[in-house]
């Protein structure tokens, strides 16, 4: 029987219990928003910056940890913001200058530069658009087309039947002329 009085303890793992081992690296990292936000402004004044994997290069994270940053945290969602717009006005003013090239501006200036993102998605919905359009140009083209077959082949129809009837008329004229000679 348990005493009452006896005080309720927790106990460990059992010794040898593979579960209770962990794996070795102790608890995940844990990041001041507001401080990666402050770095991260502080590193897209710099001249070299131009792309964002420049700034998590010497982090222990990576560059798509950034938008989970900007997820937990308003004050980084602006600064991250405000970065990737120094980074286009930056990238756009190198290409000009062509001290970068223009085909890999091209590739990435949608990641930095929102405003060519919306008009990329506004582009693909008009591409959209008019490919539906278009679909719906040809099905009524194809309705149409057979409905002329239809009528050219009822049009066909009917005279064919109408030389047959003329053909009908003029043997029974015919068999009529011979059988009263």
């Amino acid at each position: 029987m348990k005493n009452p009085n006896e005080k309720k303890t927790k106990c460990g793992a059992p010794i040898g219990n593979k579960n209770a081992v962990g794996h070795g690296c102790g608890r995940p990292p844990t990041y001041d928003y507001e401080e990666e936000a402050r770095k991260l402004l502080e590193w897209s004044l710099r001249d070299d910056a131009l792309r964002l994997y420049g700034f998590t290069d010497d982090k222990d994270y990576c560059t798509s940890d950034l938008s989970f940053f900007a997820e937990k945290s308003i004050i980084f969602s602006k600064a991250l913001s405000k970065a990737k717009e120094r980074l286009a006005i930056r990238r756009e003013s190198y290409c000009n200058q062509e001290l970068i090239c223009s085909t890999v501006y091209n590739k990435t200036s949608h990641i930095y530069d929102h405003e060519l993102e919306h008009n990329d998605e506004s582009r693909k919905e008009k591409e959209l658009s008019r490919q539906i359009r278009l679909k719906e140009i040809e099905a009524k083209l194809k309705a149409q087309e057979a409905k002329d077959v239809s009528e050219q082949t009822q049009n066909s129809f009917n005279a064919l039947m109408n030389q047959l009837d003329m053909l009908q008329s003029q043997r029974k004229s015919a068999d009529s002329n011979t059988s009263n000679a």
